[in-house]
């Protein structure tokens, strides 16, 4: 849910005890702010002081997840080239967000591992690596330079 410039003033307005009796906050709106309900004062106060942008910035970001990977150079180089054959000639912005393309890749990659349904199990090379029984043998990535994004 979206949370309106005028609720989070209702909100600092309340935190400050000059909010009009019978004006009602909506509990979302509360709970978004405070971080669930946690009771951790240090939290409670990190959030309090944070402005309005910062606010809707952290609500915003909470419905992401951020995740790293690392991966080989030609795999970044394959993503990169992707997104230069989908730019448009007169433009310099980007067609999209990077990481679209790249949960579309995974998706599209978990999608084929699904409907194969062998599974990974015949990927694993042993290792001698303490934390890790195994490692896969990744295949390398695909040749891009010849797809066509006009034929798209």
């Amino acid at each position: 849910m979206a949370i309106k410039k005028s609720a989070l003033t209702k909100v600092s307005r309340v935190k400050r005890g000059k909010l009009p009796i019978g004006v009602e906050v909506p509990a979302e709106v509360l709970e978004g702010l405070t971080g669930g309900g946690s009771g951790k004062k240090d939290e409670a106060n990190k959030v309090s002081n944070l402005t309005t942008a910062q606010r809707l910035k952290r609500i915003k970001d909470r419905g992401r997840i951020r995740l790293s990977f690392d991966c080989t150079q030609e795999l970044s180089d394959a993503i990169a080239m992707l997104m230069e054959k989908y730019r448009s000639k007169n433009d310099s912005r980007s067609p999209f967000p990077k990481s679209d393309l790249i949960e579309l890749v995974l998706v599209l990659g978990l999608q084929k591992l699904l409907e194969n349904g062998e599974g990974i199990r015949s990927l694993y090379i042993p290792t001698t690596s303490p934390h890790y029984a195994f490692k896969l043998s990744v295949p390398p990535a695909p040749d891009v330079s010849d797809y066509d994004a006009d034929s798209d």
